[in-house]
């Protein structure tokens, strides 16, 4: 018959010393440039990283939602002549 308490007592010992718990990620907090210097000095990962976070509710609704969302948005985008060289929905369709 196995000795269940030599168990127990090793199962707690490895939580003791953290061994057998799911590794932790440091979790690091995204951080808005406060410069025109320190938004320079970003990677393009952290510049990738910012974008998303600034369209990541639409990034969600167009892969929950597929062509319809995508559309959507498109619609959405104001027509040309508002902010320069930024293409209309018809042009983009």
């Amino acid at each position: 018959m196995p000795d269940h308490g030599a168990r127990i007592k090793a199962v707690e010992t490895l939580l003791r010393e953290g061994l057998g718990r799911v590794g932790e990620a440091e979790i690091v907090e995204p951080k808005v440039p406060q410069s025109v210097e320190e938004l320079r000095n970003l990677s393009t990962a952290e510049l990738e990283l910012m974008v998303a976070l600034g369209y990541a509710a639409q990034i969600r609704a167009i892969v929950d939602d597929g062509d319809d969302a995508l559309r959507l948005e498109v619609e959405r985008w104001e027509p040309r002549g508002t902010h320069g060289d930024r293409p209309s929905p018809a042009q983009v369709a």
